[in-house]
């Protein structure tokens, strides 16, 4: 009676564990269709290959883009790839066993038809208990992102030439109307009328050398004012008939990039106040101009132009001057936001702090 209790228990058991297996089995099988379904019904291309490059297994999105069915397998997958892309993936097998993942590369593939396709290949190794097996690759179609990459490229290309037009264009407008005050200044006789066309004439020129600038810059949006001022002081000089052995000028600017909305009010101002030194500074015909500008942290900036003259009147107040130069000057200083000094330490020193507002 005891054996057949015993046998009866055995039987539970074995029917137990048997309906345990077919759980598992169950469950095992649920999964696998699972990742199936979602091995055959992902977008992109998923490939198993060996370390030779022979595909292995193969979802049916790779059939769809390269042509073949995957009942020819294994055909080498370098078999898409031109020669010199071949050897770019075969090094990168290579770096595989190394890296065990890989960031993606572009590659452009051959179809069954000859059709070059683009795509982006994520490249994994697989391993088994440590050791290397084979490896995943992921390829995604990215034909359609090329070409919308290519229209906006040309996109941007032709923004830029029509860019380059309108800033030549400004500057071209610019020169014809210095060359007409030119003209009208020929005819007057009046010198205080004289010095004030002239002097407007300068003031156009620097605005129209910004525009110059930017027109032969590889980046339109920005204008390097370092640049700027060699070709200002140049300009400035031969305007106001001064010798480069009689006054000096150091350019102590950093390598700065301001956009047009920053560029001509910090550009107008180093103009007008070179210019105020040139014309009031050196009685005796000699000295030197230092202009400064220096990033004190990000987006906060310091220009300062100082010269060794005679330096500003006593009790000179910037806010009452009656000359246009320092009257202009107070705009553009509020038009960067920035705040302004004018002192005389042995000369004259203008320092103006600003911060780009963005």
């Amino acid at each position: 009676m005891k054996k057949d209790k015993n046998k009866d228990k055995t039987r539970e058991q074995l029917i137990e564990e048997l309906t345990t297996l077919q759980r598992r089995f169950a469950e095992l099988e649920a999964s696998e269709e699972k990742y199936r379904n979602l091995f055959e019904k992902v977008n992109d291309m998923i490939l198993f290959l060996n370390f030779k490059g022979d595909i292995v297994e193969a979802n049916k999105k790779v059939e769809e883009v390269s042509g073949y069915s995957r009942d020819v397998l294994p055909i080498n997958v370098l078999k898409f790839l031109g020669p010199g892309q071949a050897l770019k993936f075969a090094r990168r097998l290579k770096n595989l066993k190394i890296k065990k993942k890989l960031p993606p590369a572009e590659y452009t593939i051959t179809n069954k038809e000859g059709k070059k396709i683009a795509v982006e290949i994520t490249s994994t190794l697989l391993e088994f208990k440590g050791k290397p097996k084979g490896l995943m690759v992921v390829g995604r179609d990215i034909s359609e992102r090329k070409k919308a990459e290519k229209r906006i490229k040309n996109s941007l290309k032709e923004k830029e030439v029509l860019l380059k037009e309108i800033h030549h264009r400004v500057k071209n407008n610019m020169q014809i109307i210095s060359s007409l005050l030119s003209l009208q200044e020929m005819t007057l006789k009046d010198r205080t009328v004289q010095k004030m066309f002239r002097e407007s004439q300068i003031r156009i020129r620097s605005m129209s050398l910004i525009h110059d600038k930017l027109y032969r810059s590889k980046d339109l949006t920005r204008i390097n004012i370092g640049e700027y001022i060699d070709d200002l002081v140049i300009d400035l000089f031969r305007a106001y008939d001064i010798k480069p052995t009689s006054v000096t000028l150091e350019n102590q600017v950093e390598k700065i990039y301001f956009d047009l909305d920053t560029a001509i009010p910090c550009c107008l101002i180093i103009n007008e106040l070179i210019a105020n030194s040139l014309k009031h500074a050196f009685p005796g015909g000699k000295g030197h101009i230092t202009v400064s500008l220096s990033e004190n942290r990000s987006d906060k900036y310091t220009l300062i132009i100082r010269d060794n003259g005679i330096g500003y009147p006593e009790n000179y107040d910037y806010q009452d001057a009656q000359t246009l130069g320092f009257q202009l000057v107070p705009m553009f200083v509020k038009k960067l936001h920035g705040i302004m000094k004018a002192g005389s330490p042995g000369g004259a020193e203008t320092k103006i702090t600003f911060e780009i507002k963005t």
